[in-house]
């Protein structure tokens, strides 16, 4: 073998041992830290950055939102949102759907907000409280379905959710004032003028 071969083969192994260790390094990180890994901060727009700050943290609607972050991770990284169709809870926790199928998710383990634009149902066997602990975590509802049932809520948070409903269902459900006095149906249902059918 000739002595100018060798170096090459070493060369190789050391890549070979240096790409090992690097995808094994890649595998011990997450998506997120992936994604974050990627992305560069320093960013030229054609704007100001009070103006990119602005459009980051003012999505006219979700489908723009989703348009953003596509073009560029800049609009994640400064409003970090997952938008939802539907978002369900049931005997499996929390689920959504991804391509016409129910996917489960863990809220514990999400950082970013919640955008839902389609649907919103939460039948729960016995935690009266699903509908108002989620409320915190959601940066705009824009569900045109709402369904709610065995929940304890306050009026405030039954608008929030309710704000572009068509369609309510309720299914054995208090909604209270903030001094804890149950609210009337009527007084509620004179609140949302929007709504196409209650049940």
């Amino acid at each position: 073998m000739d002595s100018s071969d060798h170096p090459q083969t070493t060369n190789s192994t050391e890549s070979m041992s240096s790409d090992t260790a690097d995808n094994s390094s890649m595998m011990a990180l997450s998506k997120r830290d992936i994604f974050l890994s990627t992305y560069n901060r320093r960013q030229k727009f054609t704007f100001p950055d009070s103006i990119m700050h602005y459009i980051a943290k003012n999505p006219k609607n979700a489908t723009v939102y989703q348009k953003m972050i596509k073009r560029c991770k800049y609009f994640f990284i400064k409003n970090p949102i997952l938008v939802f169709s539907w978002l369900r809870y049931g005997q499996n926790g929390w689920e959504t759907t991804v391509k016409d199928d129910w996917k489960s998710i863990d809220m514990n383990k999400l950082s970013s907000k919640l955008w839902i634009t389609d649907g919103l149902m939460v039948y729960p066997e016995d935690v009266s409280n699903v509908a108002s602990s989620i409320i915190p975590k959601i940066y705009r509802c824009d569900v045109k379905r709402l369904d709610l049932e065995n929940q304890v809520i306050s009026l405030n948070e039954l608008i929030f959710l309710c704000s572009s409903v068509k369609e309510l269902d309720l299914l054995r459900i208090t909604v209270k004032n903030d001094d804890d006095t149950v609210v009337l149906f009527e007084e509620f249902v004179k609140q949302l003028p929007q709504l196409n059918r209650i049940k």
